[in-house]
């Protein structure tokens, strides 16, 4: 399944030319909200047919980029499951579920590519996810995506 991912996130990212999570969920006809969330960092769900990512109003900037990945991730891989209920994230870092787990590595290899990590390759995790905006778990993510590349 992590080859599919993987080259699920290349051939959109070829096809849409961009990085950026919102211009391709824009592109993808997919609608991104922000509303108040309270603990909630975001969800995906699908309704009369029309995809929505509604994302936390009260996160920074970058947590709202790495939750509109994430949630995209759930678009382009779970979107069956969205048509029951809502895919919820409290934390979108949990490894426990494999859906969870799926779109972490899909976010995380849209956010990242391996130049973006070897062209820091002197950087330790904590300096690359300062650097990059995105939780340490990410950059882990990305090394170990990485590593079995190899």
């Amino acid at each position: 399944m992590t080859d599919y991912i993987l080259d699920t996130v290349h051939r959109l990212q070829k096809k849409l030319r961009t990085k950026d999570p919102f211009e391709a969920a824009r592109n993808l006809g997919i609608h991104v909200l922000y509303r108040n969330l309270n603990n909630l960092k975001g969800f995906y769900t699908l309704r009369c047919r029309e995809r929505y990512i509604v994302i936390n109003e009260s996160l920074s900037q970058n947590e709202q980029k790495i939750v509109c990945a994430h949630e995209l991730g759930h678009d382009r891989l779970h979107r069956h499951f969205a048509q029951y209920t809502p895919l919820q994230d409290l934390m979108i870092y949990d490894m426990t579920l494999k859906p969870e787990r799926e779109a972490n590595m899909f976010a995380t290899e849209f956010l990242l590519s391996d130049s973006d990590i070897l062209d820091n390759a002197d950087k330790t995790v904590e300096q690359l996810s300062s650097f990059f905006g995105v939780d340490e778990r990410y950059i882990q993510l990305k090394l170990q995506l990485m590593l079995r590349r190899v």
